[in-house]
């Protein structure tokens, strides 16, 4: 089984103990340098993912004929419209 492990310390030391464990258990870790939630980087794929999400609404609430509101999300009374 292979297991992909984000880490944000470049703590080495960390890491050796993390591949002695995976080791033990016959499982194979690979290390990928994770990125801050607070980074340039996050905050662009949050802002896209949010217009996406609102352009999609705005598309499905026309397609169907209902309210924004109506459309997805997880609001309290909203719901996905479904072809009758």
């Amino acid at each position: 089984m292979r297991l992909d492990e984000a880490d944000r310390s470049g703590r080495t030391d960390r890491q050796e103990r993390m591949r002695k464990l995976a080791r033990a258990l016959g499982l194979e870790f690979t290390f990928v340098d994770a990125t801050y939630a607070n980074s340039s980087l996050v905050r662009f794929i949050g802002e896209r993912a949010a217009e996406v999400r609102r352009m999609k609404r705005k598309l499905l609430a026309e397609a169907y004929g209902v309210p924004e509101t109506h459309v997805g999300g997880m609001q309290v009374r909203s719901s996905s419209p479904r072809p009758g």
